[in-house]
């Protein structure tokens, strides 16, 4: 139950709806701003948004609110199944960007491409 898997980590378990970019959206955890959020697009069920409070500097210091947006569902490419695009947002600033330019599904990756000089090289 993915409802009662977020309130044993420390999240709200409430759904509401609201609209991102146009479209009808689910927000699954707290409605206030800071807190764990999952965001999944009504009509695709798939992830929209994943946001919630980064690591605090300081004792009683706020953290920064980190948001991972996931858009361009192409179906084309990736048979609706992976976003074309991901970004990560800290504090509404655009810090990085990840895009997809070919996507193959059931492939074979080597172990080697999961450790952190693997992945380097694997990326391009």
């Amino acid at each position: 139950d993915p409802l009662a898997a977020l309130k044993t980590r420390g999240g709200e378990a409430k759904v509401s709806m609201t609209l991102d970019r146009g479209r009808a959206t689910y927000v699954i955890g707290a409605r206030e701003k800071g807190k764990t959020q999952l965001w999944i697009d009504r009509d695709t069920f798939t992830p929209v948004r994943l946001m919630g409070a980064g690591a605090a500097a300081g004792e009683g210091a706020a953290g920064p609110i980190v948001e991972l947006r996931f858009s361009d569902y192409d179906l084309a490419l990736t048979g609706g199944k992976f976003p074309r695009l991901i970004e990560t947002l800290v504090d509404g600033a655009r810090v990085d960007a990840f895009s997809v330019e070919s996507f193959e599904a059931s492939v074979a990756v080597p172990a080697k491409a999961f450790e952190r000089d693997g992945l380097s090289s694997t990326i391009k």
